[in-house]
């Protein structure tokens, strides 16, 4: 290998070491802020739950509920919904499923990942590494600390070109389950 592609690739891995710099300084601020809130709220939350949104302008939605019980997922439930109604009006989904438990979990292909805080902030982490002068980078954090909306949008992109995630905001405890022992989405 040439020393020079050498000190090169040491020289990017040690860029991504240690104190990153985040979208525009302000995000970088503001996600640390967050981290740093989520820390002092965790120990009272050690079981949460939250809702993962993914639409399309051509009208389709899909919500993709996980929960997570100590740091690992425990249940992940999807809902597609055909076009225009994302689970507004009479419309019922058009494709429902549900995963529980650790071997479980992950087993379908569609759906949102099943990610723990700690993913979530760093797949942000990751989205607002993006050169803001060629995409809107986009952090909304919830009342946790926690991120609700964090990705990015290549400028001048015309159609579904926003790449992160939306998020209700987090609620600690359990999802909860209706009288007849089914689950119940938020």
């Amino acid at each position: 290998m040439n020393k020079w592609v050498f000190w090169g690739m040491a020289a990017a891995v040690g860029l991504g070491c240690g104190k990153s710099i985040v979208g525009d300084g302000g995000d970088a601020a503001e996600l640390q802020t967050a981290k740093a809130t989520w820390a002092g709220a965790k120990s009272g939350c050690p079981d949460y739950h939250y809702e993962a949104l993914t639409s399309s302008f051509s009208g389709f939605c899909n919500k993709t509920t996980v929960e997570i019980a100590n740091d690992q997922p425990v249940r992940r439930r999807y809902l597609a919904y055909a076009y225009g109604s994302c689970g507004s009006g009479d419309a019922g989904p058009s494709e429902t499923w549900e995963e529980v438990g650790a071997q479980a979990i992950g087993t379908h292909a569609d759906g949102a990942p099943a990610l723990t805080a700690e993913e979530l902030f760093a797949d942000c982490q990751a989205s607002l590494a993006h050169d803001p002068s060629m995409n809107t980078l986009t952090l909304t954090v919830g009342s946790n600390g926690v991120p609700t909306r964090c990705g990015y949008t290549p400028i001048n992109c015309v159609d579904d070109c926003y790449m992160g995630f939306q998020l209700s905001d987090l609620t600690c405890g359990p999802w909860p389950t209706d009288d007849g022992g089914a689950d119940a989405p938020d």
